[in-house]
């Protein structure tokens, strides 16, 4: 069992994005997370989603793109349980 940081938020408190948010935002049509302002790892995926790898980036001008691409983000990103709504609702 995998157990959070103390004081990290659950995974359901965090905002969640659509799935195809990438669409009309003009943001990376990739996945990646962001450590620290510092560190990218950016996830590769094949065309049915089976994850192939990560790569770990440290080069400041894309840790920039990618702490902007956060930043974007969560203007679009909605709280859980209004996610978890709309979800339930189209099943």
């Amino acid at each position: 069992m995998t157990e959070k940081a103390p004081g990290a938020p659950s995974h359901t408190a965090l905002p969640k994005l659509p799935a195809d948010f990438r669409a009309f935002t003009g943001l990376p049509n990739y996945d990646f997370w962001l450590f620290d302002s510092r560190t990218v790892v950016k996830f590769s995926f094949d065309d049915e989603e089976n994850m192939l790898g990560v790569e770990i980036i440290e080069v400041p001008a894309t840790v920039l793109a990618a702490c902007q691409t956060r930043d974007a983000a969560w203007h679009y990103a909605v709280p859980t349980i209004d996610f978890q709504t709309q979800l339930l609702s189209t099943v």
